[in-house]
C-alpha cells in the first residue's frame, strides 16, 4: 500500500478505547461475544476497537459491561494511529504478542 501517511491513517485506523474494570478476563469475553476485538495490555487494561468492529458510541461499551455487573474504572479514547492502522491492515497483533487478558499471551 502506498499513499500519504494521512490518507492510511482515515482509510485503516480506528481509534478505539482503552479500559479498565476490576475484572477484566469478564470483561473481555462480555466484548469479544458482542463482536468487539479486544486485547489485553500489560497492567490489566483493555484496547477495544482498534481493529474490526469500530467503537462508535463508547456508552455502548459502557451499557454492556454494566449490564454483567462490570463497572468501568477508566475509559480513554484513542487517537488513530501508524501501530492501529498496522494492526487492522495486518489483521491485528500475532497470538504471542497480544496481551495476557482473555487467555493470549506469553507463557
Amino acid at each position: 500500500m502506498q499513499g500519504p501517511v494521512d490518507e492510511v491513517l482515515r482509510a485503516h485506523a480506528t481509534a478505539g478505547v482503552t479500559l479498565a474494570v476490576d475484572d477484566p478476563n469478564r470483561a473481555y469475553v462480555v466484548l469479544r461475544d458482542a463482536g468487539y476485538d479486544v486485547y489485553g495490555l500489560p497492567d490489566r487494561r483493555l484496547q477495544v476497537g482498534t481493529t474490526g468492529r469500530r467503537v462508535e458510541d463508547p456508552a455502548v461499551l459502557t451499557r454492556l459491561l454494566g449490564e454483567q455487573g462490570l463497572w468501568l474504572r477508566e475509559l480513554t479514547p484513542q487517537a488513530a494511529d501508524l501501530e492501529a492502522a498496522f494492526l487492522e491492515i495486518t489483521g491485528g497483533p500475532e497470538a504471542g504478542l497480544a496481551g495476557s487478558v482473555g487467555g493470549r499471551g506469553e507463557e
